[in-house]
């Protein structure tokens, strides 16, 4: 048997956008608001709420999708039957890259989970299952 999960990437344009200062490539809150909203409404209509959203993280902007207005989005998306997942994005694009530092990216997986298990906002993608994989296969 084949499954399909159907998956949606938290990036968003400016990110990867090196010609803007970085000032402008921050992300902007209720232009990210808005689509995410659209994107919650469009996947329950199409997928039943059935996919998981991977949220952004990074240095530049750690916790900015943690706030308490993407927090309401991701717990709707739970509580419609979707789910989250942590999107790390440990680098600064075409500047520097952190994904071979082991322990920074599991000190970054493990304390950004806890941050949105405790609210319950989804996440069941990375139970401690799964970090067991993760230390194993490095």
């Amino acid at each position: 048997m084949l499954y399909f999960v159907f998956t949606i990437d938290g990036d968003w344009k400016e990110y990867f956008d090196v010609k803007l200062s970085d000032h402008e490539r921050f992300p902007k809150e209720k232009v990210l608001l808005d689509l995410i909203q659209r994107e919650i409404d469009i996947v329950d209509k199409i997928l039943k709420s059935r996919f998981i959203h991977f949220v952004h993280t990074l240095p530049r902007v750690r916790d900015f999708f943690l706030e308490k207005s993407f927090r309401k989005l991701w717990k709707e998306l739970v509580k419609n039957n979707g789910d989250t997942g942590l999107h790390c994005h440990e680098d600064d694009p075409y500047k520097r890259y952190c994904y071979h530092d082991a322990s920074m990216m599991e000190h970054t997986i493990t304390g950004e989970a806890k941050k949105v298990q405790k609210d319950r906002a989804g996440y069941k993608v990375l139970q401690e299952r799964v970090f067991r994989f993760l230390r194993r296969d490095g």
